[in-house]
């Protein structure tokens, strides 16, 4: 039964915590430089940052979907037009 929690353990030590180290040598670095970092302040960046992400995301989907439509219409026509 112990060594089936080994790998949940290595993942902890070797991914998680050097993360958690990451994160919290930025935001030292960040209040270093007079950043004022609360709680309130990163919940309105991460609100709006994953909005922004989201928009993005729903503009490039709708361009793709145009982009094949139109290869697709242009596809079709070239094949109408040779038979």
């Amino acid at each position: 039964m112990i060594d089936n929690l080994k790998p949940y353990g290595a993942f902890i030590e070797n991914t998680i915590r050097p993360l958690f180290e990451e994160v919290r040598y930025m935001l030292d670095i960040a209040q270093e430089s007079g950043l004022n970092l609360t709680e309130k302040n990163l919940s309105k960046v991460l609100n709006m940052t994953g909005r922004w992400y989201l928009i993005n995301t729903l503009i490039e989907s709708a361009k793709t979907i145009i982009i094949v439509g139109i290869v697709s219409y242009t596809a079709w026509l070239i094949c109408k037009w040779t038979t």
